[in-house]
C-alpha cells in the first residue's frame, strides 16, 4: 500500500509540475529575463534600486520624512543596510539589467535549495531527527517510488508550482535568497550542528528584520552556540553594510528607523492572525481624498478594536505555542531541532503583525523537508494527509492572478493562511507520532540495557512467577 501511495503521489506531482512548468514557470522566467518595456512589474525592486543609486550619489538611504514612511507596505526603502549593500554592486539607473541579474539570483537560490535538500536526502544519513532516518528511502533501489531519488524528482516538480515563489519573483523580493540558508539549517540540525541554524537566522534578520523572531526557539532551548552564531552573522552583515555605506547610516537605521518599524496592515494581502482579526473588527474603510491609502490597525482602528484584535491574536498564538511546546517536550534534545524549526517557520508568518503573500516562499523548505523525510508507513498516514492538504492552497492559488490594482479576495487570503496553519499542524502530527516512538524506544532500551535480561524482582514482589 505504501508503494502504491508513493507512486500515485509521484505521478501526480510530475503531471502537475509539467502542466505548471508549461503554463506558469516558463512564462514567469521569460518575463523576468526579457522585462518588456512599459512593464509595471518589479515595482518594489525598481524603487530599491533607485534609492541605492541615489545614495551612491550622496543622498540619504532612509528618508523618514516621506508620507506613511513607517506604514507596512509603503513605497519606500526601509530594509537594513546590508540589503542595500548587496544591491549597491549592481545598482544602476538602467534598472532592467539589474532586475534581470537579481531575478537570476533568485532562481539560482531556489535550484540550490533543491540540490542541498536532495543531497542531504540521498546521502547516507547520520541524522538524529525525530523521524527515523532508516525509513527515508535511502536504502531503496532508484526505481522504487519511495526512494530518495524519486522523492527528489517529486520535490523538483513541487518547486515549479510553488506559487509564493513566483509571487516573490514578481517583485524580486529577498525571501528566495533565504531558502538555501534555511535548507542548510534543517540539514545541520539533523546532525546536531546547532550553530548553522543561528547563522541562517542571523543572516536573514540582518537583511530583512522579521526572521529575527525565529531566534525565540533556540533562546528558549538555551542553544547558546546557535544564539552566538546568529549574533555574529548579523554583526558581520551589518559591518558589511557599514563598509559599503557608512557606520553613521547603519547607526541611523538601528536608532531611528528600526524602533519605529511595525504596524498591522489592514490590506487583504496581510496573512497574519492579527491582520485578519483587525480587518474583521475595523470593517470597510473609506480612503481619505488626496492621500496614499495604507490603512493600519493602529491608525484606523478604535482603541477597542486595537485591543480586541491584540487580545484575540494573543490568545490564538498562545494556544499554538502551547501545543508546540507540548508536542516537542517528550522528544530528546538531539531529536527536536528540525521539528522545532519546521514548526517555527509557519508560526513566524502567522504571528508577524504584517505578513505578505510572498513571505510564504519560506514555507517551501519545511514542506520540502517533510516531503523528503516522511516515511510511507501506515503510522505516518495522518501526517501525509495533513501535509498534502496544507500544500493545496500553496500550489493552486496564485495571488499574481488577481488583476493589478484590485485587492485580493478574502477567500484567497484565508485559504493561503490555512496553508500555513496546515503545515504547522503537519509538524505537530509528526512530533506527536515521534513522541510515541521515542517512548517505546526508551522502554526497549531500558529492558535490553540489562545484560541479564529484564529484572524479575519486581514481578516476584507482586507474587508473579
Amino acid at each position: 500500500m505504501s508503494r502504491i501511495f508513493a507512486a500515485a503521489l509521484l505521478i501526480l506531482l510530475i503531471v502537475g509540475g509539467t502542466i505548471g512548468t508549461v503554463m506558469d514557470t516558463v512564462p514567469e522566467i521569460r518575463k523576468s529575463i526579457e522585462i518588456p518595456k512599459g512593464t509595471t512589474a518589479f515595482f518594489d525592486f525598481r524603487l530599491f534600486n533607485s534609492v541605492v543609486v541615489d545614495s551612491k550619489e550622496g543622498k540619504p538611504l532612509y528618508r523618514i520624512d516621506k508620507t506613511n514612511y513607517f506604514a507596512p507596505g509603503s513605497a519606500v526603502y526601509k530594509y537594513p543596510p546590508p540589503y542595500a549593500a548587496l544591491l549597491s554592486f549592481d545598482a544602476d539607473r538602467r534598472w532592467r539589467p539589474v532586475a534581470r541579474r537579481f531575478a537570476i539570483y533568485d532562481l539560482s537560490a531556489l535550484v540550490l535549495t533543491w540540490l542541498l535538500l536532495t543531497v542531504g536526502t540521498l546521502r547516507a544519513p547520520t541524522a538524529r531527527a525525530a523521524i527515523p532516518a532508516t525509513t527515508t528511502g535511502t536504502n531503496l533501489p532508484w526505481s522504487d517510488p519511495r526512494s530518495g531519488l524519486a522523492r527528489s524528482i517529486g520535490l523538483l516538480c513541487l518547486l515549479t508550482i510553488w506559487k509564493p515563489f513566483w509571487e516573490s519573483l514578481a517583485g524580486i523580493q529577498l525571501e528566495p535568497l533565504f531558502l538555501p540558508l534555511l535548507a542548510l539549517a534543517f540539514l545541520a540540525l539533523e546532525r546536531g550542528h546547532d550553530w548553522v541554524e543561528g547563522v541562517a537566522i542571523g543572516a536573514s534578520s540582518a537583511l530583512k528584520v522579521y526572521p529575527a523572531l525565529l531566534g525565540i526557539g533556540p533562546l528558549l532551548e538555551r542553544r547558546w552556540k546557535s544564539i552566538g552564531a546568529g549574533i555574529s552573522a548579523g554583526v558581520v552583515l551589518l559591518a558589511f553594510g557599514a563598509w559599503r555605506f557608512s557606520w553613521g547610516e547603519t547607526w541611523y537605521y538601528v536608532s531611528q528607523v528600526l524602533p519605529k518599524l511595525g504596524g498591522t496592515s489592514l490590506a487583504p494581502e496581510n496573512l497574519s492572525i492579527l491582520g485578519r482579526l483587525g480587518s474583521a473588527l475595523v470593517g470597510e474603510i473609506t480612503p481619505p481624498k488626496g492621500t496614499q491609502f495604507l490603512p493600519t490597525l493602529e491608525s484606523f482602528g478604535s482603541p477597542a478594536d486595537v485591543w480586541s484584535a491584540r487580545i484575540g491574536a494573543f490568545l490564538i498564538v498562545s494556544v499554538l505555542i502551547a501545543i508546540t511546546v507540548r508536542v516537542l517536550a517528550p522528544l530528546r534534545r538531539e531529536q527536536r531541532g528540525p521539528v522545532r524549526f519546521g514548526l517555527s517557520l509557519p508560526l513566524l508568518l502567522l504571528v508577524s503583525p504584517t505578513s505578505w503573500f510572498d513571505y510564504q516562499t519560506l514555507l517551501f523548505v519545511p514542506a520540502a523537508w517533510l516531503f523528503l523525510r516522511l516515511p510511507f508507513e501506515r503510522e505516518y498516514r495522518a501526517a501525509w494527509t495533513v501535509l498534502l492538504a496544507s500544500l493545496l492552497p500553496l500550489v493552486l492559488l496564485d495571488a499574481n492572478a488577481v488583476p493589478r490594482g484590485e485587492e485580493a479576495p478574502l477567500w484567497l487570503t484565508l485559504s493561503r493562511m490555512l496553508g500555513a496553519f496546515g503545515l504547522w499542524a503537519a509538524y505537530v502530527v509528526v512530533a506527536w507520532i515521534s513522541r510515541k516512538s521515542t517512548a517505546g524506544s526508551g522502554e526497549r532500551h531500558e529492558r535490553f540495557d540489562q545484560p541479564l535480561g529484564p529484572d524479575r524482582s519486581s514481578g516476584v514482589a507482586r507474587g508473579e512467577v
